[in-house]
């Protein structure tokens, strides 16, 4: 597939790695990116989870903690098919599919999670041209909480 696939009125629709506002967007402050993760159950059926630390390592992978006692987990321990949501002020909404992979069994941070790594396939623009996004979906944490997130973050990043 080509690097870009544009179209006459977004600018983009379809690119094979994340662009530059995606990549920003999913790195701003815990609480205030979220990103949702699609998985498929064994039996064919969809299923999201919402993950705030979603870290894009490089603009071909993202990585995130998962917790192994999570269908999200056992479904790409199973088939490794995603599909990940991001919306982000002022013009992020976008598709992000690909294969994931467990990088790190067990984190240092959170012992109970692994460090799942999404090789991205295509990032699909959902974008309405026209229609600025005022907010995404955001969540308030605490300073210690924050502190907790910016570890995992550091974590997922090193691994």
């Amino acid at each position: 597939m080509p690097r870009h696939m544009r179209s006459e009125d977004t600018g983009w629709d379809r690119v094979d790695h994340l662009p530059r506002d995606v990549i920003d967007t999913l790195r701003k402050p815990p609480g205030q990116a979220t990103a949702i993760v699609a998985t498929v159950d064994d039996d064919g059926a969809p299923r999201t989870a919402t993950f705030g630390a979603m870290r894009p390592i490089t603009p071909d992978a993202l990585r995130f903690a998962c917790n192994r006692a999570n269908v999200t987990y056992r479904n790409i321990v199973r088939d490794g098919q995603v599909m990940v949501a991001v919306f982000g002020p002022p013009d992020v909404a976008v598709g992000i599919r690909g294969r994931a992979r467990v990088r790190k069994e067990r984190m240092d941070t959170l012992p109970e999670n692994a460090v799942i790594q999404i090789d991205v396939d295509e990032v699909k623009n959902d974008h309405l041209p026209g229609a600025p996004i005022a907010s995404g979906i955001t969540y308030t944490v605490s300073a210690a909480l924050a502190a907790h997130l910016d570890a995992v973050n550091t974590e997922l990043e090193a691994t």
